[in-house]
């Protein structure tokens, strides 16, 4: 039997909980016996690594939602291909 699998997609601005939320939800449903993902967030790992957004021009920070864009994607890619083998 192909198991179930749920989605989820936490938003909200900067330390607003997403992330203490994820934490705990893993530990709610690992608990339960699911198999939890979690995907890091990309804004996150990019700026707590000193890029400043404010100190961009127009175009550096167009640019910087380009490379968000594209970190995401690298960061989803082996999730998705994981989760495709239950699919």
């Amino acid at each position: 039997m192909t198991p179930t699998l749920h989605r989820l997609l936490l938003t909200g601005g900067p330390c607003s909980g997403k992330t203490t939320l994820a934490q705990l939800l893993r530990t709610h449903y690992t608990s339960r016996n699911y198999t939890v993902l979690i995907v890091p967030e990309a804004a996150t790992i990019l700026l707590s690594n000193g890029i400043s957004f404010n100190e961009l021009d127009e175009h550096g920070k167009e640019q910087l939602q380009c490379d968000l864009l594209e970190t995401i994607k690298v960061l989803e890619v082996p999730i998705y291909l994981y989760i495709r083998q239950y699919e």
